[in-house]
């Protein structure tokens, strides 16, 4: 299944209709219509986003596929679905602001003054229903296959993809401004939680001491790691998410930046394409699929590593598995007392 993308400049969604399903329908799913926005498979749920009611058609969907039933229906508008309506938000160098806002608005329609936000001193997410699942929905890198595994998203793809991190991609970037128009659909990935706010204020800082040249962001969820490694200057970016959802959501969102000639999008899982060189890996991810990778070996090839999205008891175990592998890390962020973020420098790379 997939679904629309939008792309205009103001709020993507006026209301969101969300099914829930015990399930997953798989291929077996008939066209779901022009408001149908994608789906999102995790473990053995599955949840449908629409932006108009669209009962019929999942009542037809769930006749194919007798395996999975209705669990619940949501309906909130976009705003709730967020946690709050979004506003621009300052992490170091780099800005962030969704394309419906004016340059200097808040979320209250005032002057925003720029100030640093969550791991830089704002709240994080949390308060919104869509950030609520998206803690047990993002970024499902490396679980299960599901739809569009190996499928590429974007144009000149090159032959380097597997080997590395594509090759001549794209010049330099201007460094009069370093903003990143953000539209995060019903992805989650808005640039307000804790894990988030880190990796970003880590690339900031990486990124103006050491030079970076390339970089693979696994579970790229929105693509905001992914556009603001590009934006702070690093010429390749490969940015990966299982979920088709996100991969076209990240696609959108490297469009947007104008930023499509250095940074490139695929839909597949994070094993396929851990393996290749690069300067930096970033993965904002589940503890599992993290573990998976850095016991199979991705840290090969990689000199600097920034890995999120873990609470305190994965971190420490995190920590011991780079420690056996001569990683060092740098700095370790904890947020609200319960996400780790680290900032780590492989020694044999």
């Amino acid at each position: 299944m997939t679904g629309s993308i939008f792309t205009t400049d103001r709020v993507p969604y006026d209301r969101l209709h969300i099914y829930y399903l015990e399930g997953r329908p798989g291929d077996a799913a008939p066209p779901m219509g022009p408001d149908f926005i994608g789906d999102w498979g995790e473990e053995d749920s599955t949840f449908l986003f629409f932006s108009r009611p669209a009962p019929e058609r999942v009542a037809a969907l769930l006749a194919r596929c007798p395996a999975a039933r209705l669990v619940d229906h949501y309906e909130m508008t976009y705003d709730q679905w967020q946690g709050g309506e979004l506003s621009a938000f300052t992490v170091g160098r780099l800005r962030v602001r969704p394309p419906w806002r004016a340059p200097e608005e808040r979320a209250d329609g005032h002057a925003d003054a720029g100030h640093p936000g969550g791991a830089e001193g704002g709240a994080g997410e949390g308060s919104g229903m869509g950030q609520g699942m998206g803690q047990g929905m993002r970024q499902g890198v490396g679980q299960g296959v599901g739809q569009g595994i190996g499928q590429r998203i974007g144009q000149g793809i090159g032959q380097g993809v597997g080997q590395g991190i594509g090759q001549g991609i794209g010049q330099g970037v201007g460094q009069d401004g370093l903003e990143i128009l953000l539209d995060p659909g019903v992805v989650f990935g808005s640039g307000t939680h804790p894990t988030t706010r880190d990796c970003l204020a880590l690339m900031d800082r990486l990124m103006a001491a050491e030079s970076i040249e390339t970089a693979l962001d696994l579970g790229c969820g929105t693509g905001i790691l992914a556009a603001a490694a590009a934006r702070l200057g690093c010429r390749r970016v490969l940015a990966v998410d299982l979920n088709l959802l996100a991969a076209r959501t990240t696609l959108a969102n490297i469009r947007r930046n104008g930023l499509d000639d250095r940074a490139l999008t695929i839909c597949a899982r994070a094993e396929d394409f851990a393996g290749g060189e690069a300067d930096l890996l970033i993965a904002n991810i589940h503890y599992e699929v993290m573990a998976a990778l850095i016991e199979g070996g991705c840290l090969g090839g990689k000199r600097w590593l920034i890995l999120s999205g873990l609470l305190r008891s994965q971190a420490d175990a995190v920590a011991d598995a780079l420690a056996r592998r001569r990683v060092k890390i740098h700095e370790r962020r904890i947020q609200e007392g319960i996400w780790t973020t680290f900032l780590g420098e492989t020694m044999d790379g």
